[in-house]
């Protein structure tokens, strides 16, 4: 996968845990320290138990990263095992898979708008690129819509994925929009297996 990359981390925390626990700090600030210094993060306003991250991999790919964990400061491991129910799951994406690069008016809107959808198969890509980039178009005309973004990989667990981010003024900013743009969103009927939309108030670490 070329650089520069980027990776969505979804994660279901213990119950109790915020971003401001011990663990997560020490995680994320390790992450920090092996080189990784564009990081967001925030909790679904439908569920504030599930975590997403956003991490950028500017110089050196996921697999290289590994060998720079610093775990001498961090027990990945442990550290994980305290604040998570079980292995978070990670998505890396290409930052160059759409026409214009991840920005980070993305994710520094008030809201952003975090969809994973799992895709029937690999001949429905092309019908859905075209249907996503439709609603794309539409999106650019909306101005209470920051930066929209999306891209299609194979999934590590071989399904063919498609992330949309979409920066928002407000949840309620996108739900307006989609309530107008019904006929668009249907178009996912007979593409997606699966559809998980969430909207998280991103913090940046960078």
């Amino acid at each position: 996968m070329s650089l520069p990359v980027v990776e969505l981390v979804v994660g279901h925390l213990r119950d109790g845990v915020t971003t401001d626990h011990p663990s997560f700090i020490k995680l994320r600030d390790a992450c920090v320290i092996g080189g990784l210094h564009k990081q967001s993060y925030g909790v679904a306003i439908e569920d504030n138990q599930t975590l997403y991250g956003i991490i950028h991999y500017e110089t050196f790919t996921p697999d290289d990263f590994l060998s720079k964990w610093p775990s001498d400061l961090c027990d990945y491991s442990k550290e994980i095992n305290e604040i998570m129910k079980e292995e978070p799951v990670s998505y890396y994406m290409p930052r160059d898979s759409y026409a214009n690069l991840l920005s980070k008016g993305t994710t520094s809107a008030p809201v952003t708008e975090i969809v994973v959808v799992e895709l029937k198969g690999e001949e429905i890509v092309g019908q859905y690129k075209k249907a996503q980039q439709t609603i794309m178009d539409a999106l650019a005309d909306e101005p209470s819509a920051h930066d929209p973004w999306f891209s299609v990989i194979k999934s590590k667990a071989g399904i063919w994925t498609a992330i949309i981010f979409v920066g928002w003024d407000s949840k309620e900013a996108h739900e307006r929009w989609g309530a107008k743009n019904a006929a668009l969103i249907q178009l996912f009927g007979d593409i997606a297996a699966n559809v998980s939309l969430v909207h998280v108030s991103l913090t940046d670490r960078a």
